[in-house]
């Protein structure tokens, strides 16, 4: 009886504990709550200021909307760009020789280095001023296209590394320099000289004394590949030769032969036939090779690959994000509710100073 009367002030204890505990719990919440009520209330109090602001000045932003769109449409229309695109496939790891040559042409252009122009893509001094910029990024890719760039990314790294990247971890963190193929999308006042600075802006990249000094490397192991195997085929022809001799030797000794060698005769026959089946699917298959290799060699014989030209005439289309018509009225806008927001915000600060005159004791 001792015992219990000694332990019940304990479990008293405890639960008065656990009732605060839940107290302090309930009023962190409801404090918190409070805090997130305020804030919002805050967001809405401002964004309904800004709303009246709107309101009030409504006119004003619709005329000088108006205004500026009105000159951002006479800037569009009065000096029409015009752009065109061409898709390449650069070989020899060429991509990044690729891409400065790109970005030095466009830097050109910013600083208004004619003559440069003139002389690298051999145009005269008008055409060359009607340039407005050069800009080149990664092209369209494929399932397929981003399956054969794992592939080769897979066949250059170590077992350790293929462990840590997994094919979507790679396309993921895939660089401008990974696709296989290259829009380079030129910018002109001229609309019809796209077509003639295709053949210059590729020939810059042969340039390069280390890529021409690789593609001559594997030019001559493809030439090797290929003498190779038209070798094989001339011996393959020759054994071929050898086969068919035999074969109108073994006829031959078959008309001559007596009625009892059947038996040889056929089994000989069956023998040249198989010899001359196994000539036929080695030849089939050298000839196979010697076909990949064509292609291969085709393929590799330039340095950049053109998948698509320029098209002759440039299209005349300004994107949405770079037309005065939009940027200028949406500019003006912003400016004029700074404006008008700085005009409200003296009017506080003019009735704040008043107040605090007003409220100070007069000695």
């Amino acid at each position: 009886m001792s015992e219990q009367q000694k332990n019940l002030p304990q479990k008293q204890s405890e639960e008065i504990d656990l009732v605060q505990l839940f107290a302090m719990i309930g009023n962190g919440f409801e404090k918190l709550f409070k805090a997130i009520g305020k804030v919002l209330e805050w967001i809405l109090d401002v964004f309904l200021r800004f709303l009246l602001v709107i309101r009030r000045h409504f006119l004003k932003f619709v005329i000088v909307g108006i205004i500026f769109a009105a000159i951002g449409y006479y800037l569009d229309t009065r000096e029409r760009i015009f752009t065109s695109s061409a898709f390449v496939a650069p070989n020899y790891s060429s991509t990044v020789q690729l891409f400065s040559n790109v970005e030095t042409l466009d830097r050109m252009v910013q600083q208004g280095d004619v003559e440069g122009l003139k002389n690298l893509l051999k145009l005269d001094s008008t055409q060359a001023a009607n340039l407005k910029s050069f800009e080149i990024e990664k092209g369209p890719a494929t399932e397929n296209d981003n399956l054969m760039a794992y592939d080769r990314f897979i066949k250059e790294a170590d077992s350790i590394t293929i462990g840590l990247v997994s094919f979507e971890q790679y396309i993921d963190q895939m660089n401008k320099y990974s696709a296989s193929q290259f829009e380079i999308r030129v910018r002109s006042k001229d609309p019809n000289l796209f077509s003639q600075i295709q053949g210059p802006l590729l020939d810059i990249i042969g340039k390069n004394p280390f890529i021409l000094k690789k593609q001559q490397v594997e030019l001559d192991n493809i030439d090797e590949k290929i003498k190779d195997v038209e070798v094989a085929l001339d011996k393959l022809d020759s054994l071929r030769a050898v086969y068919l001799d035999v074969l109108s030797a073994e006829a031959k000794r078959a008309a001559n032969a007596a009625p009892g060698a059947g038996t040889n005769i056929s089994f000989a026959e069956k023998s040249v036939k198989t010899n001359e089946l196994q000539l036929f699917n080695l030849e089939k298959e050298y000839r196979d090779q010697l076909k990949e290799l064509n292609t291969e060699r085709i393929e590799k014989e330039n340095i950049v690959e053109l998948v698509s030209g320029f098209q002759t005439i440039g299209e005349s289309r300004i994107p949405l994000h770079k037309r005065n018509m939009i940027l200028l009225p949406l500019i003006a806008e912003g400016l004029l509710i700074m404006i008008l927001l700085s005009f409200s915000l003296n009017r506080f600060l003019v009735r704040y100073e008043e107040n605090i005159k007003r409220t100070e004791p007069t000695i």
